[in-house]
């Protein structure tokens, strides 16, 4: 496994807070493949899909 990009906070989206561990994520690469990895957990209300949080600009 190759680590494209280490972790990195992600930017929780409105009405959105973090349930224990701040929620983060990485890109891996295996085989070839680019994955997302992702950690931490969220809270909120959610009746339907909806955007939990976004990644920060450095991952842009």
């Amino acid at each position: 496994m190759e680590v494209l990009t280490d972790w990195l906070p992600l930017a929780l989206a409105g009405g959105v807070t973090a349930d224990g561990n701040v929620p983060a994520g990485r890109l891996p690469g295996i085989g070839g493949t680019t994955t997302l990895q992702r950690g931490g957990g969220v809270k909120g209300t959610f009746s339907a899909d909806t955007v939990i949080a976004t990644f920060s600009a450095v991952w842009r």
